[in-house]
């Protein structure tokens, strides 16, 4: 587990299929986009990412992110509060090299928990997302 400040960057080879962690702590709310990137990918979804914010009371975790997988790639976009977070990256195919960004982005209003909207219990709504709109 590698201890971040945010934003942050590495690069770095799994060793076979051992997943890489980072833990970052957040002062105030945040839309982040953290974008991971097989280099010179064998196949197809060589990896996996997953996003939890850290609860001190316990180890149970009520936010939870799954990262939008692509061809070589794994993306998050998502509205986070403040507090603490770790992030696991997953290799799918073993000893395979690696590049990740995660830095501050603009969202549209509904990029995670912190920016959820409210659905009223029996009032149909409904709405078109826009193209590469990974987070909602």
């Amino acid at each position: 587990m590698t201890q971040v400040d945010f934003p942050f960057g590495d690069t770095g080879t799994f060793t076979k299929k051992q997943s890489k962690s980072y833990v970052f702590t957040l002062k105030q709310s945040t839309v982040a986009n953290i974008a991971v990137r097989v280099i010179n990918g064998n196949q197809p979804d060589d990896i996996a990412c997953r996003l939890y914010k850290l609860d001190a009371k316990n180890d149970f975790s009520l936010e939870y992110y799954f990262g939008y997988q692509d061809k070589d790639s794994c993306t998050l976009q998502v509205g986070l509060g403040a507090g603490s977070y770790q992030l696991d990256v997953l290799p799918l195919t073993p000893d395979v090299s690696y590049t990740l960004t995660a830095k501050t982005v603009r969202g549209d209003g509904n990029d995670g928990f912190v920016q959820a909207k409210t659905l009223v219990i029996n009032n149909p709504s409904s709405t078109l997302l826009d193209t590469n709109d990974y987070a909602d």
